[in-house]
């Protein structure tokens, strides 16, 4: 299995984690990043928590969606989404909030699924919700008050086995 294949296998695991109905495993994703779990927001620390299971990430290591696109290796961006990377978007209001999920399957060229932490069930895109789920999104650089800042692999070759257990 792949990085990119196992990531997806780990995100889909937790779909269905909520706050109310698990809040020990909300906060394992939240000390995934620095150790603590102080309430703040966890769409980071879902996607830490699941590529440590895969493999050591070549992503920056931050709680703050701004900061994981701006100093992760130019080198993972990418134009079009595949399985196992993240889509990341920032709020139109305030740049420096946003949103990231992982892309778990290519629909067509218009749409994908992707799941994402701390979100709700609807099928707006919500930075705010208190839930992990899976939701069908359009490939549109706008999404309500969020808009897509780019695609990021997690790995430089997502395409190289996955190296089994927590990398760190």
């Amino acid at each position: 299995m792949t990085k990119a294949q196992a990531l997806v296998a780990a995100v889909r695991r937790e779909v269905g984690v909520t706050e109310a109905n698990n809040p020990e495993r909300v906060n394992e994703y939240r000390r995934c990043v620095d150790g603590r779990a102080s309430g703040e927001s966890w769409c980071c620390g879902l996607v830490w928590f699941c590529s440590r299971e895969v493999g050591r990430p070549e992503i920056f290591l931050t709680e703050h969606v701004a900061t994981l696109w701006d100093r992760s290796p130019h080198e993972l961006r990418i134009k079009t989404p595949e399985p196992g990377c993240l889509a990341v978007y920032y709020d139109k209001t305030n740049p420096m909030l946003g949103h990231v999920e992982i892309v778990t399957e290519i629909l067509d060229e218009t749409k994908q699924l992707q799941v994402g932490g701390n979100t709700s069930p609807a099928k707006i895109m919500d930075r705010a919700g208190r839930g992990c789920w899976e939701k069908e999104r359009a490939r549109s650089p706008s999404m309500g008050s969020l808009m897509l800042r780019g695609y990021l692999r997690v790995w430089a070759d997502p395409n190289a086995e996955e190296t089994f257990g927590p990398a760190f």
